[in-house]
């Protein structure tokens, strides 16, 4: 058996040394990726988006319900306008804290002063004047409203159980404004019967 030597010893030594070092690089780059990774995640959630837009949307606080349509979809809608000067891209509706209910599609109808809103309605309407109504619609994220403009945003609604009611407290709007994105909240809490209301 060869005997190991001081010189053999040492080498080894240094050999390790560096191994080592490479080693606590290596770990000191991910412990330092890992902090930037976090800190920019806390960074997004105390960044939420902004509600002082100018859209105005919503009116005096209350309810509607709707009793779910023997044929399509029910509806529920909302009134907006832009209160600036300048023009807001409609960018997509979604429901707070719904209960046995979601949100399927989302329309905007362009309102002239004077015009009747949809409260609620069907995917497929009754009255000639609400299938004309019905048909001028267009999908929400294709609508951009120029100042003084208003239009009646509807959402579609399925029932997640067709027999229990589904509510929300209100349906959210996201659009963008010079860059920013912003939201809007209506005022009417929303219920969905299977059959009535009442």
């Amino acid at each position: 058996m060869k005997p190991i030597t001081q010189e053999a010893l040492h080498q080894d030594f240094m050999r390790n040394r560096f191994d080592l070092a490479d080693l606590s690089k290596t770990i000191g780059w991910w412990r330092t990726s890992i902090i930037v990774l976090i800190t920019l995640s806390l960074a997004g959630c105390s960044n939420p988006i902004a509600t002082d837009g100018p859209l105005a949307m919503g009116g005096r606080p209350g309810q509607v319900c709707i009793p779910d349509p023997t044929e399509g979809l029910a509806v529920v809608g909302a009134v907006i306008r832009n209160t600036g000067d300048t023009n807001v891209a409609l960018d997509r509706t979604s429901l707070i804290d719904p209960v046995g209910l979601s949100a399927v599609e989302a329309y905007a109808i362009s309102m002239d002063y004077g015009d009747t809103a949809v409260g609620a309605t069907s995917t497929r309407p009754e009255t000639q004047a609400a299938k004309r109504l019905w048909r001028s619609k267009s999908h929400l994220n294709s609508v951009v409203l120029k100042p003084g403009e208003a239009a009646n945003i509807l959402v579609s609604l399925r029932l997640e159980n067709e027999h229990h009611k589904g509510r929300a407290a209100a349906i959210e709007l996201t659009y963008a404004f010079q860059g920013t994105a912003y939201i809007a909240q209506s005022s009417t809490r929303i219920l969905l019967a299977p059959e009535s209301c009442f």
